[in-house]
Parts: C-alpha cells; sequence; structure tokens
C-alpha cells in the first residue's frame, strides 16, 4: 500500500500538507510526523504480522489496530505536555484506547501518572503546570552534597515502588480473576515448547480486547481464545476434567497436534463455545455425552486420537464441521439430521462404526427372536391308560405345596415391610447382581473394605430425597459409613462419573464431607462418605431439633459455610446442591459444620439440584455454578435469620424467590426486627450484624447473576461483620 493511500486510509496528515492546511488533523511540528507513522507501521507489521495473517504485509484490520494506536500514543502525549517539563522524553507507546469498562480520559490520566513516576518526575494532580515551572529546583551543581544524597535516596525509594504503583494503579489488573487462575492452573499442569511459564504472567488480558499471552485471545476483559497448537503440548497427568468451568466466554479451544492424553476436558456451561479442535492428541475414553449440549457448537475435531465408546446423538443446527475419524469408536451412528449429512471421511478408520452414510459399512440386522417351541400335548402310552403314575402324582403335590409357601413368604415379607420399612442391606443392594458384586469399590486413597463387606453390612434409610437414598451401613469390623444411592444419575457414563468423583475426592478441606470411595454400573451409582452422627441445619431451624441456634452459633454456621464454598471454588468446583438439610451441624462450641451432597451438578439433573431452583435456572437461562452457589448462601443465610423455610417450587410457593422477595420488600420499607427469628429476637447485641448479613444475603440472591459478589467477596464482607 503506497504512502499516500495509507494517508487516505487512516485519515493522518502529510506533513507536506499541513502548510495548505490539508488534511483531516492539523499537526505541529512537535507532533507525530509522518516518518513516525510509517515508523510505526512497520512496528505493528513485526509484531501482528507474524500471527495474524502469515505474511508481513498490513491489511485493512492491521491498520484500524494502528489508527487507535496512534491515537492513543496523541492522547496521552498532550497530557504529557501539560503537566510533564519538556526535558522529560515523551514516552513512544501506551495502551490502545479501551473499548469498553473505563472512561478513555480515566485510563490515560492513570498512564501518564504512572509513566512520570517511573521517569522520577512527579506529576501532582491539583498542582498548576505553569505554577509548576516557575517553582523549579536549582540545579544539581548548586545542591549541597547532603541534598545529593537525600535526592538518590528518594531516587531509589521510587525506582523500587514504580512495579507496585504500576499495578496498583491498573484499573483492570483484577478483572476475572477466575479466568486467569484456570490458565495459570493450565500452565502449571503442562510443557511446551513455547515455555508458557515465561509468557503467560501478570494479566491475561492487557486491554479490553488484547492479550500478550501466547494463544490467548480476549473481548471484553473476557478470555474468548485459548488456542496452544502444535507446541509439543504434553502432561504427566491427564487434565482435570473441571479444569475449564471458569472460562464461561471460551469461544475457540484448540489444543490440536500435540501430546495431551486422558479424557477429553468437560466443556459443561461453556455455553458460548464454537469451535473445538482437540485432533492429533492422545486423548481416550468416550466421547462426552455434555458436548450434545453445547448450544452454538460450530466445528468439533476430534480425529487421531484414542476415543472408544459410542457416538452422542450431536443435533446442533450450527454443527457444520464433525470429524472422529481415525479413532477406537464403534457402534452405530446416530440417526440425526445433522450427523447423517456429514461424509464417511468424517467417520473413517475406526474400529467398528456402522451406518446408512454412503461409503460406510451398514450395521448389522438385528435377528428376530427365535419363536417359542410348540408345546406337544402329552401322549400317555397304551399301558397307561389307566391313569398317571405315582411318582407324577407326587411331583404335583410337592409343586403345590412349594407354591403355596412362597406366596405365604412373599406376604409376610412385604408386611415385614410395611410395618419395619428400610432396615437390613437388601434396601441398597438389592439392584447389585451377581456379576456386578464381583466388582470392586473404587477407593480414593488406600482400600478400607470390600464391596462384599459393604454388602453384608446392616443398613439404615437416613435420609431420602429427589437425587436418591442416604443409608447408614455398619460394616462386620465395627465401621460405620454413610451410603448415597444416586437414582438420577443413570444418564452420566460411568468414565464420566468416575472422572468427577476423583476430582471431588481429592478436595480435602474441614468443612467438607469426605468421599471415602464409590461404586458404578449400568444401574447404579453409590458414592460412600465418612459417616457424620449430626443433625442438619434445616431440622435444627425447622423442625426443633437439637440444640436450640443462638445468633453466635448462626455466624459461625454461616462462616464456615462460606468458607468451604471458597475452598471448593479455588479448587475448580462446585457445590451445586447447598441448602439447610445438606449442612450437618456438629454440636460443640463453636458449632462445626460439614457440607453433603457437594460436586453432583455435572451427574444428576439440574432441576434435582438447588442450582436449578436459581431465577435463573427457572427462567430457563444459563446457570454459571459459582453464581448460583452464591444464590443458594444467600438464601441459607435468610433462612437462617428469619427462621423461615425456603418453599420449593413444586410446594406451591414460588421457591427460593419467595423468602428472598419477602425480605427484599420488608427491608425495603424499614429494617424491623419482625423478620429475625423468634429464637434470636432477644439478643438486641446482635440487630447489627444481623442487619448487615441480610443485606449481604439479598446482594448474593440477585436476580442477576453478573450482580452477584464472588464467594471471595462474600467471604471478606462476612469477616468484616463479625470482627
Amino acid at each position: 500500500m503506497a504512502g499516500r493511500e495509507v494517508r487516505e486510509y487512516t485519515n493522518l496528515t502529510d506533513p507536506k500538507d499541513k502548510k495548505s492546511g490539508k488534511g483531516k488533523d492539523r499537526i505541529d511540528d512537535e507532533e507525530i510526523t509522518f516518518q513516525r507513522m510509517v515508523a510505526k507501521m512497520q512496528e505493528v507489521a513485526g509484531e501482528r504480522g507474524g500471527y495474524l495473517h502469515g505474511r508481513g504485509a498490513l491489511d485493512s484490520d492491521d491498520l484500524l489496530y494502528l489508527k487507535e494506536q496512534m491515537e492513543a500514543e496523541e492522547d496521552a502525549e498532550r497530557l504529557l505536555r501539560q503537566t510533564a517539563p519538556a526535558s522529560v522524553p515523551l514516552p513512544l507507546r501506551v495502551e490502545p484506547k479501551p473499548k469498553s469498562g473505563i472512561r478513555q480520559q480515566d485510563l490515560l490520566k492513570r498512564m501518564v501518572a504512572v509513566k512520570a513516576k517511573t521517569q522520577g518526575v512527579p506529576v501532582p494532580c491539583d498542582v498548576d503546570p505553569s505554577r509548576e515551572a516557575s517553582n523549579q529546583q536549582p540545579s544539581k551543581k548548586h545542591r549541597s552534597s547532603n541534598d545529593q544524597d537525600l535526592e538518590k535516596d528518594k531516587s531509589s525509594t521510587s525506582s523500587n515502588k514504580v512495579g507496585e504503583e504500576t499495578k496498583s494503579d491498573n484499573p483492570m489488573a483484577e478483572f476475572f480473576p477466575d479466568e486467569r487462575d484456570a490458565l495459570i492452573q493450565l500452565r502449571d499442569l503442562v510443557t511446551s515448547s513455547s515455555n508458557l511459564h515465561v509468557n503467560w504472567t501478570e494479566r491475561a488480558c492487557i486491554s479490553a480486547n488484547r492479550s500478550i499471552w501466547a494463544g490467548v485471545g480476549c473481548s471484553d476483559w473476557h478470555v474468548t481464545d485459548l488456542v496452544l497448537e502444535g507446541i509439543q503440548l504434553t502432561s504427566s497427568l491427564p487434565l482435570p476434567p473441571m479444569l475449564f468451568q471458569n472460562l464461561t466466554f471460551l469461544t475457540k479451544l484448540s489444543f490440536a497436534n500435540n501430546s495431551l492424553h486422558g479424557p477429553l476436558p468437560n466443556l459443561t456451561n461453556l455455553v458460548h463455545l464454537q469451535y473445538v479442535f482437540l485432533s492429533k492428541n492422545s486423548f481416550s475414553g468416550s466421547l462426552p455425552s455434555t458436548y450434545i449440549d453445547l448450544p452454538e457448537l460450530t466445528k468439533l475435531e476430534l480425529q487421531e486420537n484414542e476415543l472408544s465408546g459410542q457416538i452422542p446423538p450431536f443435533n446442533q443446527q450450527t454443527l457444520i464441521a464433525f470429524n472422529v475419524s481415525s479413532n477406537q469408536l464403534r457402534g452405530p451412528v446416530p440417526q440425526t439430521l445433522v450427523l447423517q449429512s456429514f461424509p464417511e471421511s468424517s467417520y473413517a478408520n475406526n474400529l467398528g462404526l456402522c451406518g446408512s452414510i454412503p461409503g460406510m459399512s451398514p450395521c448389522p440386522v438385528t435377528p428376530a427372536p427365535a419363536p417359542a417351541p410348540t408345546l406337544v400335548p402329552f401322549q400317555p402310552s397304551a399301558r397307561n391308560d389307566g391313569g398317571l403314575q405315582p411318582w407324577s402324582i407326587a411331583v404335583i403335590v410337592a409343586t403345590a405345596v412349594l407354591v403355596g409357601l412362597s406366596v405365604l413368604c412373599c406376604y409376610i415379607r412385604k408386611a415385614k415391610e410395611k410395618e419395619e420399612p428400610e432396615v437390613a442391606g437388601e434396601v441398597y443392594k438389592g439392584k447389585v447382581d451377581d456379576s456386578e458384586a464381583s466388582m470392586k469399590l473404587e477407593f480414593l486413597e488406600r482400600p478400607v473394605f470390600e464391596l462384599d463387606d459393604l454388602l453384608r453390612s446392616a443398613a439404615e434409610v437416613i435420609g431420602r430425597g429427589k437425587l436418591g437414598t442416604t443409608y447408614k451401613a455398619v460394616l462386620d469390623c465395627g465401621s460405620v459409613v454413610a451410603v448415597k444411592r444416586l437414582e438420577n444419575a443413570k444418564a452420566t457414563s460411568n468414565k464420566e462419573f468416575a472422572q468427577q468423583m476423583q476430582v471431588l475426592g481429592s478436595i480435602k478441606h474441614q468443612n467438607l464431607a469426605e468421599i471415602i470411595s464409590f461404586y458404578h454400573s449400568k444401574e447404579e451409582k453409590i458414592i460412600v462418605y465418612d459417616y457424620i452422627d449430626d443433625q442438619s441445619l434445616f431440622s435444627m431451624l425447622h423442625e426443633n431439633r437439637g440444640m436450640a441456634l443462638d445468633w453466635n452459633s448462626r455466624v459461625t454456621i454461616i462462616k464456615e459455610i462460606a468458607t468451604a464454598l471458597d475452598h471448593l471454588h479455588r479448587s475448580s468446583a462446585s457445590h451445586g446442591n447447598l441448602k439447610s438439610s445438606n449442612v450437618l451441624i456438629h454440636t460443640t462450641t463453636p458449632p462445626r459444620v460439614k457440607l453433603t451432597d457437594y460436586g453432583l451438578l455435572g451427574i444428576a439433573p439440574p432441576q434435582m439440584l438447588a442450582a436449578g431452583r436459581t431465577p435463573e435456572a427457572v427462567a430457563g437461562k444459563r446457570v454459571v455454578p459459582r453464581m448460583a452457589d452464591v444464590y443458594c448462601l444467600g438464601i441459607v443465610v435468610l433462612e437462617m435469620v428469619t427462621g423461615r423455610a425456603a418453599k420449593a417450587p413444586e410446594s406451591g410457593g414460588g421457591g427460593d424467590d419467595d423468602l428472598s422477595g419477602w425480605v427484599r420488600e420488608a427491608v425495603s420499607i424499614d429494617w424491623s426486627t419482625d423478620i429475625v427469628d423468634l429464637q434470636i429476637v432477644g439478643e438486641r447485641e446482635g440487630y447489627e450484624d444481623m442487619l448487615k448479613l441480610t443485606e449481604m444475603a439479598l446482594q448474593c440472591t440477585d436476580q442477576s447473576p453478573e450482580r452477584r459478589p464472588e464467594i471471595a467477596q462474600v467471604l471478606t464482607m462476612i469477616h468484616d461483620i463479625i470482627v
């Protein structure tokens, strides 16, 4: 592109047009010259051409970027000239203007202040530049030696603080830390030829729409692209299944042509994800069925891996490219319109894929069941015309007796079940057939007992809910465990279930019920917890069981629940089913808390969990697990302040929103102790904390997930309130 064309495209002024007043912008001799613009173009070409377009030349996108850079520099330099002495050299580069999230002038002022401080020139905001110039310090040669030494000390101190000032003055330094944490966790798990440990430091997004991290793209300060292709990416351990759960704005994920192994990543809740390129690795296991729930999935390339099992029924209308060739998949290609539209090459070189796609092997026809054998009437011989043989009569009589005894036993057994429900081991082992009984429990640490020991144990029902039934099991060795038999998790594959259990089992915290082991088969999914002989918060608040909870005890419980949630979120997990019945209270002084039923959001249907009662879930919108946990915590806090139980939607109320809406309306009129639980209304010294915690809970239960605080912020609020 010629110089004149560049000037016309970017609306920049040619220096030779300055005298005649031509051009859109007029510039002074001290400002940007055309030669500097050309130098800037060369800098941008060298910086961006290699990975944007694979060439050194600039195109229209590059020129728009160049124009944005130059305009930002002009604005910054004007501010510098108004505040900095002429002797200070002006910087040649600043950040481009942000497109959203912060006012441009605020950002430029902060940059000016930081750069001036870096060069040792203070720029007070309330000092007139002309007055500052008239009050110049005497030259260095007229100062005393003591003054010079003092100046050196100040200069040294100033230089040591530059990094801190730059970081603190950056208005975007703390935006979306969960996204950065996820990338840092990935960085620490892998090795590559790109040396991510050196490149991935500081912030992931240095401006609203730009990142300097290799392979990372940003938009509106969110991480939207993660492209690490062909860089010998490898890891000694499989990637954690929930690693990418906090990258909720991700649109493109590509690890193609690397050496990653283990199961495919869990992409649940990444509702903006469009492009998934994981080909030419060593990923194994089944293709997650949750991928069919990605609403904007456009391209999915998984070829040349070691995937096994069957293909889920993808049917997203957005899906235009699909490739699972060169794997170990088997079974029929699902008869969805989308999957049937792709050519045979998308499925080639697998162990046993079949279907009606042209060029593909047809699936074998299942043979019809053999007809039942025809019953031939008994033809007695001539010697037996007189009647039945004696042994025949004996058999008939014995059979009749056995049938009668069987009917009687069944009747007695059913009567006994009505009198003594859910007692004895059969209540949870009945569905484990003989072929499955030989399988082993999977322990997260060292084995403690066998599946046979669990099946022989006496079991007693201690809880029943939407997810299933929980039993107290006493083993022959005397150990006591809690066995959770899931009744709505059959849609989850065994491999996905096992992966989730491994992740949850690795999370240890004093306020989380420990998962000891688990068992899975086609019909059964069982979780074995450490048994905790305590009352639930629900029973203590709403059923008058156990000790009465004073206000100090309730504050302690709130703090420990928030602490446990914070630990889960920092471990890239979520609770998903936080409610007062899943909070166990050990009645010590102060009381101790254990959370149960955590981490089941990817296993059980969302509508079965507390997260399914959030406003966004009820409205059919996307549920962000961390924000759902914060909402559920707010509901539990309101229960503890008011003593009221949150109604389930199916009970005729509006769900949790009934409680938060009632409190919100009452507080908006005037804070009154009328909403406070009668058990604590007499504790006047706690009224101020009750009000503050109620206000915090109302923030947590905001209708919009984006306006709710993160759990780390909630924990800080709680600590500030109870200090």
